[in-house]
């Protein structure tokens, strides 16, 4: 077809070459008739490549949009084979995305490494309270049983190794402070690596070991880390060296290098050889462990209360702390999680303040597995108990008033069936500073203090209802006054309030 020849082969690859780096999505959905949303990705992925492309003749970027919308060419046949390449392309786009993006991209660039994971934007610091409504709101109106899945076969971390990470976002000065005693203190060892393998493991690499040893940190009544730790570190850290592919590589692999990493792997978690470094280290990752707990609890309720389909990954009912594949993949020990959960069943059997209290206890940092499992066991009999509110219903954020306002998530889900309310805090390790100077407290107590004075102002509730019951800590509450933030939360990081009927057991 002469109207599809204007241009060179080596232009086209080039200027294709430069639009699939441009996609901003993996792919886009074009058929017969391009979506406005999927035009509009196109159209910005064309433009930048424009831009940026050195091409004498930029009309080749009009063409392959054309292509690419599946409006090119004269004739019927033409078109047929323009379809035919807008779907291959479309085919082609998401694998080079997660190779250029997730797997390399995502290896070379990770101030908040908790940020690099699939379908993520690392540029992306968090988002304000009325963005994550306004997501919610739209996600329950278009995408009322889209997956919620906050675990995967191919994450880069488990969820729970993310929200102790994101906990650095809130103490920044401590965090640099850190990084800056943990390199000195290394000092010694690269030098003794430069002699050792001719090489040294970067900073790049060294700060990644960093955050990962925060996120997955876990260790014995003597301080000391699980026999496989060392060993998982160091695959880890040799398979993300190779997928930034800067220093090795899966096709070149620098062994000497390799060598120096592995070896200042070994040595940094070794306590006979690292002993002033874990002792500094261990503090600022109990915390994380700590912050990163209560966290996670409050995203399990946001995502079984959420509009959407939560899917839990194979062993994240309990805390996970398992890397990117093939650390993810290792065996769940399902009779350890079985063995729990008839405990907690029959912790359930207590009621009222007495269950509330037991609950509590699970708020300690050698229990927070147990504090998951909890939580999880509980709000699935929650959506099972109320599956039409929680498939139907709208998001509706809450008004919250008070000094902790902006650390306290609240929004309900209501239809004619029943209500669900959400109140959770967030910014623990800030609102624990805060309120330090007023609450003495051993470290990893939980205390609702720092949200005294904050409340919840309820939506009207339908007649006849005059009870609402927290899900996860059995206490029952009046809904003809304020909410406390700081009684909600006495037991637990949050609570999933669902009303009940006068005269309901």
């Amino acid at each position: 077809d002469r109207h599809t020849r204007d241009h060179t082969l080596n232009n086209l690859r080039r200027a294709l070459a430069e639009v699939v780096a441009c996609m901003s999505v993996y792919r886009t959905y074009v058929t017969d008739e391009p979506s406005a949303q999927d035009r509009r990705f196109i159209d910005e992925a064309v433009d930048a490549a424009r831009a940026r492309s050195e091409l004498a003749d930029a009309s080749v970027f009009d063409f392959i949009r054309g292509a690419m919308l599946g409006q090119a060419g004269a004739t019927e046949g033409a078109r047929a084979l323009v379809r035919r390449f807008a779907a291959r392309f479309q085919q082609f786009s998401a694998p080079v995305a997660a190779k250029g993006v997730e797997d390399t991209a995502f290896y070379r660039h990770f101030p908040l490494v908790a940020l690099n994971e699939v379908g993520g934007e690392p540029a992306v610091f968090g988002f304000t309270l009325e963005a994550f409504h306004a997501a919610s709101r739209d996600r329950a109106e278009r995408w009322p049983h889209t997956l919620l899945a906050t675990s995967t076969h191919d994450n880069k971390r488990a969820e729970d190794v993310r929200t102790r990470i994101d906990v650095l976002s809130e103490m920044p000065a401590t965090w640099r402070l850190a990084l800056r005693r943990w390199r000195a203190l290394q000092a010694p060892l690269r030098r003794q690596l430069r002699t050792a393998h001719g090489t040294e493991p970067s900073a790049a690499d060294e700060y990644l070991l960093y955050q990962t040893l925060l996120g997955t940190w876990e260790a014995d009544a003597d301080g000391c880390p699980p026999a496989d730790y060392a060993d998982r570190l160091v695959a880890y850290l040799r398979k993300a060296a190779r997928e930034a592919k800067v220093h090795t590589s899966w096709l070149q692999p620098d062994e000497a290098y390799e060598a120096a990493q592995e070896a200042f792997v070994r040595a940094l978690v070794d306590p006979a050889r690292s002993p002033r470094f874990l002792e500094d280290f261990r503090p600022l990752a109990e915390r994380l462990a700590w912050y990163g707990g209560l966290n996670s609890l409050v995203l399990m309720a946001v995502k079984f209360t959420s509009a959407g389909v939560p899917d839990v990954y194979q062993g994240s009912e309990w805390i996970d702390l398992s890397l990117v594949d093939p650390d993810n993949r290792r065996p769940v020990d399902y009779a350890l999680r079985a063995q729990a959960l008839d405990a907690l069943d029959t912790l359930a059997a207590s009621a009222g303040d007495a269950l509330a209290e037991r609950v509590g206890e699970l708020l300690a940092p050698g229990r927070l597995p147990h504090a998951k499992l909890w939580a999880v066991s509980r709000l699935l009999r929650l959506r099972a108990e109320h599956w039409p509110v929680l498939r139907e219903a709208p998001h509706e954020a809450l008004e919250v008033a008070g000094p902790a306002a902006a650390a306290t998530i609240a929004y309900r889900r209501a239809t004619a069936q029943g209500q669900v309310c959400v109140v959770a805090g967030r910014f623990f390790s800030q609102q624990d500073d805060a309120s330090a100077r007023e609450t003495a407290r051993p470290p990893g107590a939980w205390r609702s203090a720092a949200w005294q004075g904050t409340h919840v102002v309820p939506m009207p509730t339908s007649s006849g209802t005059t009870v609402w019951t927290d899900v996860l800590t059995g206490r029952t509450w009046a809904h003809d006054q304020p909410w406390e933030v700081d009684a909600l939360l006495r037991h637990w990081p949050c609570a999933v309030l669902v009303t009940r009927p006068v005269g309901a057991g």
